[in-house]
């Protein structure tokens, strides 16, 4: 089984990366989700095993269609990649591929993986690294996730484009957190099986 690393890669490719390499140091596998709208200035050079046409066909879509919607209909495009990722993360979970999921990112990325987060049954190690999510000014729209989920949030504070000593940080500390909570969720029963 694996761990969902999720992620804009035209965004936050080193970031994302430094991510996927902690948590394999740490002996789990990844399974890299791309979830790219086309508004980045990074051409990714890593290749996700879930790319972001993969995502929006998930969602009925294309990657081309969103890239265009963006722009005129940002709500209505991120949407669409919020669905089509909770199917994918839904697929590899329910195909006995994943072990929890883990997202990095700001509003954005936060907007488009919480459904999927939330989708994991409770019990699934669920985290998020963003900027955006414990901003004040956005508590009632993310109140239906953090209230009704397990999903752990760390709010990165700064802006996780880049990589500088201060990223870094954030990123070893959440893939030493997760990992050795994954390891925890391997010995546990589901929550259909408790008494």
């Amino acid at each position: 089984m694996a761990i969902a690393v999720i992620g804009m890669l035209d965004e936050r490719e080193p970031a994302i990366k430094m991510l996927k390499e902690e948590i394999e140091k740490r002996r789990h596998k990844t399974i890299l989700i791309d979830i790219s709208i086309g508004t980045g200035g990074i051409v990714p050079s890593l290749e996700a095993q879930v790319t972001e046409d993969d995502v929006a066909r998930a969602g009925g879509s294309t990657a081309e269609e969103i890239r265009k919607m963006i722009l005129k209909e940002r709500d209505k495009a991120t949407s669409i990649m919020s669905s089509g990722l909770i199917k994918k993360v839904l697929e590899l979970h329910r195909a006995g591929e994943l072990n929890g999921a883990v997202a990095i990112g700001g509003m954005t990325t936060t907007i488009i993986s919480l459904g999927a987060l939330k989708a994991l049954p409770f019990g699934t190690p669920k985290l998020l690294i963003s900027s955006g999510a414990a901003l004040p000014a956005y508590a009632g729209k993310f109140a239906e996730y953090f209230g009704t989920a397990d999903i752990t949030v760390m709010h990165s504070v700064i802006d996780t484009v880049g990589l500088n000593s201060l990223v870094e940080r954030l990123v070893i500390n959440g893939a030493t957190l997760f990992a050795e909570w994954s390891k925890g969720s391997n010995r546990s029963r589901n929550v259909e099986e408790l008494p």
